[in-house]
């Protein structure tokens, strides 16, 4: 380095910076302070990695510490070097800082994934608080566990469990103070090892306890038996033992741990209950009580033969869910409910219910269950005990007294009695009440305190003090057990409450009376129900409308007189009868039964309805049907209300049909001004039908002739059957029937007797009249419109449900008296209105005139051709509108019109107001009065100014056109014959050039070959490109030559079937199309009249075109499609080549079928450019078009149209022999 150092050559650095102080020094200062910095930044990083070695990364550090070294190192030298020229020396500690820093930035690399897995300060943070908060975490659970620890020890000594440990290796066995208490030995007895617990055990339960252990140590059962011991005293426990094994890494068993605990209680316990048991299925057997027992899903696991009798089914039957099949079906949904409820709430379950279906016998029977607990105090099942009724307070009693002691009997009793809905008395023998319960006293009025030792007549009504004395002698006599009655008390305040007592005796052992049990319960709710129900009978009973209650079984259970009266029957033949027998089954089934129905299923039913009550007497009837609720909203029945309201009805359907009539007339002017004739009339019937009740409504207007008649309207059916038009306009009216009637009658003619069903449609319509495509008719009627002593027009209706009553009448014939005014007041607004408008509205001159030419009309269309205004011109003559040289023609044409002649299309001159002449077309047409004389005359007058110019214009038009019709044949002969020039010339430069061309290629190959070592590389690149440009310029020639030789060389059309053509393509590009992965689906082609061998280029060259310009990477999808049509006349073939290549835009359209035009370089794609020019000329003299539509990235499509078939003038002409 040295040696380097002495050998240097260079200038010193202080050189460059021409030894300026300040540059000298600013680079001095700069790279000392840096090399020092840069020197002090590893000494403290490796004083950090001194005192924390634990440091992840500790090598990256390190060579962090001599990458800085080096850079420092570097910049220091660079002070040597300002003035010392050693850059030797220089560039080696750069080599040695890049080595350094690069095989750190190599070691750096794969440390950054592990650097980046590196806690954040935050994150630090938060796993330190969560490791103190699981510390402190872990201290609780301790402190908890070390007090758990305690509560066992405390726990297992409270229940007597004892633990034993047996070290297997070297068989001995520890047991604790309580496990000495369990066996009755001491610890100086026990031996301490296996054989002595062994002794301990009873010789007959010996071998199982230790077969037990000995599976347990092989892992193939859990320790887990129980087994009896013998105590030193001769007293045998029973022992419930537990425990699990140790092993070692190899599995062998090193330690067995266990408790013991006393069982014996248990044990004896389930000796008493497998006897209970015993006694159970025995009493159960006998007990005249059904009873059986269920899981805890409710389904049945044993029955008795009283409970099979009592649900008339087998034990098999009953066993599951059968049980429930012998429920009464109106009580099945409740009665699992209320067990489902009851067993989920843990709360017994009594019921009173029902056994029996609804056809058969009924068994009420009262139902308690009581649970039935295992050893872990956990429901197992019920036992579920039924009785009749009657004997429930018996078996209630027996049972109490069995199960519970006098405490508990006494506590529910006390509990029943304090909280009974009822009120409660014990009374002694004399009379005094000596314990009452609250309810009691609530009812009679009176305090506990003031009751008890107070005698019962006390606060008894004195009407009902004697009765109450007589039962109560009766039942000490024991003449009776119980007795019941409705008594009055008299309260503190005296009022009088009304109660139901029942009274009954209790004595005792002995058979003398011990008390009175007087349950009373208020009925004071009761006795007001009664009295309003005594009301209301009586209301019901005086009441015009028919009352009648029915019970769900379609009983009646009630009628009132009025009711009864209606039937012709007493209230006793209707009460306890179906509503069918009374009404008739069909009338229950399709009317009465669906409201009851919806009655007893809660619904209000109201309803309003016409009945026939007799073969000829209806009545509009109001009926009611009201659901019959129990106090506890239970529905038994429905009260049913009918109320006849014919009379109202009536009237109210006189008042609602005037109103709806005056609606309906005031209606029909409106429906005018909206409608046209034809529907205006029709919705007039339909108005008078929906007023009458009709279904069928028809309309004539009758001739001048009266014999005559022209349909309006008829009926759906009618108009259907004549084509829904009448063409024919004078219909005869028969002689006989309903029209001819009203025609001599001149007044309405109803017929409302419903024909016989015996007649035929054909003789119904001729009785009636009609057409005889006309719709059948039942009950109908007609009436006439008469104007002028006329009838002018026949309407009617029919086929209506009912009687047509004399307001039906007057209704149809207030609306065709309205609508035949308003028809013949719009027929003549039409008329007016319609000529106004025409006139008005033309731009024709109209004008009329007198006999004498005075001007007497002049419209709008006047005033815009002659210039004149209306009050200018009227009144004047007409002649002021002629020119002074046809004064003349208006004598001639005034006397043609004096004979009544009309005058068409008479073209002449005018004069306008400003003094100008118009040429106009004339139609002037006498106007007479009433008797025939000409008034005077009518004229239109047409300006065809307009007409004249553009006729002349014509004329010069056509003069001009066909001279350039001449001028254009010239030219158009002069471009063929200059296009015939370009061809030939074409196709002989082309031809011609071949040689030259080739001498050119030919001599270029021999120089390149010969000679290439002798030529500079210029020569060489000027030689290659030589040959490049005679290449394509042999290309260009040929294309050139192909786009010539298809007018040179064309051949005769003949019949040419394309599919082959194609086929043949499709042989010649195979190698092209397996190359680019290609697929081209082609349909079936047509025979068409053309030049084969074009052809063959035509699709040679679209093919290819939509192979070679394909996406990079996509393989080309080419689509061949077919249609035919016929275009002005002629049938012509559409071929569709479509492709998913690369596109173009649509705007270089034209430009593509140019030849040598490209729309892409020669780099990117091959050609020149010349195919797609081939295949228009081609088409073109096929007589054909070519299109094409594309867009950038999304394919092409190429569209040839050829004609199916060539005109024999096409044939010929394309029939030339080709020249060269």
């Amino acid at each position: 380095m040295f040696n380097i150092s002495l050998l240097s050559q260079y200038m010193p650095h202080g050189y460059c910076y021409l030894w300026r102080p300040s540059l000298v020094g600013l680079h001095l200062v700069s790279d000392s302070l840096i090399g020092l910095a840069y020197y002090s930044i590893p000494i403290t990083l490796l004083y950090f990695l001194k005192k924390r070695r634990d440091v992840p990364f500790y090598k990256v550090f390190l060579l962090f510490a001599a990458f800085i070294i080096c850079c420092g190192t570097t910049h220091l030298f660079n002070v040597w070097t300002l003035w010392h020229s050693d850059y030797w020396v220089s560039g080696v500690l750069k080599a040695m800082t890049a080595f350094v820093s690069t095989y750190t930035a190599l070691a750096l690399i794969p440390v950054i994934p592990k650097a980046l897995d590196l806690r954040s300060p935050s994150e630090l943070e938060a796993l330190n608080q969560q490791l103190e908060k699981e510390v402190a975490e872990r201290r609780q659970t301790e402190a908890e566990l070390r007090e758990a620890s305690t509560r066992l020890n405390l726990a297992l000594e409270a229940v007597g469990i004892g633990i034993w440990d047996w070290d297997i290796t070297h068989n001995t066995l520890s047991w604790d103070s309580r496990f000495y208490e369990l066996y009755g030995t001491t610890p100086e007895a026990f031996g301490g090892d296996y054989e002595a617990w062994a002794t301990c055990v009873h010789p007959e339960d010996r071998p199982s306890a230790e077969a037990s252990i000995q599976l347990a140590l092989l892992d193939e059962a859990v320790y887990d038996i129980e087994f009896r011991v013998m105590h030193v005293d001769g007293a045998i426990r029973y022992m419930k033992a537990d425990g699990i094994v140790q092993r070692d890494g190899q599995g062998n068993p090193i330690r067995m741990i266990g408790t013991n605990y006393d069982i014996t209680d248990r044990k004896e316990a389930e000796h008493q209950l497998k006897e209970s048991e015993e006694r159970f299925t025995s009493l159960a057997a006998t007990a005249p009580v059904g009873i059986f027992r269920a899981n805890t899903e409710g389904n049945c696991i044993y029955v008795n033969e009283h409970l099979c009798a009592i649900a008339r089914l087998t034990p098999e039957q009953m066993l599951g869910t059968g049980w429930v099949q012998a429920l009464y079906p109106e009580d099945r949904d409740a009665i699992l409910a209320e067990w489902h409820q009851a067993t989920s709430q843990n709360r017994p379950f009594k019921l009173e219910y029902r056994f029996g279906s609804l056809s058969g016998p009924v068994t009420w029977v009262y139902e308690e269950a009581v649970p039935e607990f295992n050893y872990t105090n956990q429901v197992s099942g019920y036992v579920r005990c039924l009785t009749d009724i009657t004997e429930r307070k018996q078996a209630e009693l027996s049972l109490q007294v069995a199960q519970d002691k006098i405490v508990q009997k006494e506590a529910l009793f006390r509990n029943t009695f304090e909280q009974a809905a009822v009120g409660i008395a014990h009374v002694s023998p004399t009379g005094k009440l000596l314990r009452v319960n609250q309810r009691y006293c609530d009812i009679v009025g009176h305090p506990k305190t003031e009751l008890l030792n107070l005698e019962f007549q006390v606060i008894t009504h004195p009407e009902d003090v004697e009765t109450n004395l007589a039962y109560f002698q009766q039942a000490l006599a024991g003449q009776i057990k119980t007795y019941r009655m409705e008594k009055r008390y008299i309260q503190k305040d005296g009022t009088v409450t009304w109660a139901n007592l029942t009274g009954t005796l209790v004595r005792q052992q002995s058979g003398e009376p011990d008390y009175f049990i007087g349950v009373i319960e208020d009925i004071n709710a009761r006795k007001k129900t009664e009295e309003m129900l005594r009301l209301y009978e009586r209301a019901i009973c005086t009441t015009p409308d028919h009352m009648s209650f029915v019970d769900c079984n379609y009983i009646y259970a009630m009628v009132n007189d009025v009711y009864a009266q209606k039937f012709g029957k007493s209230k006793t033949e209707i009460v306890g009868h179906s509503v069918a027998e009374l009404l008739g089954e069909a009338t229950f089934r399709q009317t009465v039964k669906p409201n009851l129905d919806r009655t007893f299923a809660g619904e209000e039913v109201h309803y309003q309805s016409l009945f026939s009550i007799t073969d000829e007497l209806q009545q509009y009837l109001d009926v009611t049907y009201t659901p019959y609720r129990e106090v506890d909203g239970t529905i038994t029945g429905a009260v049913v209300s009918v109320r006849d309201i014919s009379n109202i009805h009536a009237a109210e359907i006189a008042l609602t049909h005037q109103a709806r009539r005056a609606e309906a007339l005031l209606e029909l002017p409106q429906l005018a001004e909206q409608l046209d004739e034809y529907d205006f009339m029709k919705q007039a019937q339909d108005i008078a039908k929906n007023l009458t009740g009709s279904q069928v409504a028809f309309l004539y207007f009758v001739n001048e002739d009266q014999q005559t008649f022209e349909l309006i309207n008829g009926g759906q059916q009618t108009l259907s059957n004549m084509g829904n038009a009448v063409s024919e306009t004078h219909l005869t009216i028969d002689q006989t029937g309903i029209l001819a009637d009203v025609m001599h009658q001149r007044k309405p003619v109803l017929c409302n007797s419903p024909c016989g069903s015996s007649l035929q449609e054909q003789e119904l319509l001729r009785n009636q009249g009609l057409l005889q495509d006309h719709e059948k008719m039942n009950r109908l009627f007609s009436v006439p419109v008469i104007e002028n002593g006329k009838v002018v027009m026949l309407t009617g209706v029919g086929n209506k449900s009912n009687h047509y009553t004399d307001m039906d009448i007057e209704t149809v014939q207030l609306i065709s008296n309205l609508v035949w005014r308003i028809v013949q007041h719009y027929r003549s607004l039409q008329t007016v209105h319609l000529l106004a408008a025409v006139v008005e509205s033309t731009d024709d001159a109209i004008i009329t005139k007198d006999r004498n030419s005075f001007i007497t009309s002049w419209n709008a269309g006047a005033e815009k051709l002659l210039g004149y205004s209306a009050s200018a011109a009227i009144g004047q003559s007409i002649k002021m509108l002629y020119p002074i040289d046809r004064i003349a023609d208006a004598t001639q044409i005034l006397e043609r019109i004096r004979q009544g002649q009309s005058i068409d299309q008479l073209e002449t001159v005018r004069r306008h107001k400003r003094g100008n002449l118009l040429d106009v077309s004339l139609t002037i047409s006498p106007l007479r009065d009433r008797s025939g004389q000409v008034i005077g005359a009518s004229k239109i007058m047409r300006d065809i100014s307009a007409r004249k110019v553009a006729e002349q214009k014509l004329e010069a038009e056509m003069r001009e056109r066909q001279w350039v019709i001449h001028t254009l044949q010239r030219t158009a002969q002069q471009l063929e014959e200059s296009n015939q020039e370009l061809q030939d010339f074409a196709y002989v430069a082309s031809h011609d050039l071949q040689e030259p061309l080739r001498k050119v290629q030919v001599f270029g190959d021999r120089l390149n070959h010969t000679c290439q070592d002798r030529l500079s590389e210029r020569g060489q690149d000027y030689l290659a490109r030589m040959l490049s440009a005679a290449a394509r310029a042999q290309v260009l020639v040929n294309d050139l030559l192909s786009f010539s030789r298809v007018t040179t060389q064309a051949k005769p059309f003949t019949p040419t079937d394309l599919s082959h053509v194609m086929a043949g393509v499709l042989s010649d590009l195979e190698v092209r199309i397996e190359q680019t992965g290609a697929t081209v689906d082609v349909e079936p082609l047509p025979t068409i009249d053309a030049d084969r061998t074009q052809m063959q280029q035509v699709f040679q060259n679209l093919l290819s075109n939509a192979l070679k310009f394909h996406k990079p990477g996509v393989a080309p999808q080419i689509q061949v499609r077919v249609q035919r049509y016929l275009m002005g006349g002629k049938e012509v073939c559409e071929l569709r080549v479509i492709d998913n290549g690369i596109g173009f835009d649509v705007k270089y359209c034209d430009r593509i079928f140019q030849p040598f035009q490209r729309l892409h370089g020669r780099k990117a794609y091959e050609g020149s450019g010349i195919g797609l020019a081939i295949c228009r000329k081609v088409i073109r003299r096929h007589g054909g078009l070519l299109q094409a539509d594309s867009q950038p990235g999304a394919g092409a499509t190429f569209m040839v149209i050829l004609p199916v078939q060539q005109s024999q003038q096409q044939i010929e002409d394309n029939n030339v022999p080709p020249t060269e």
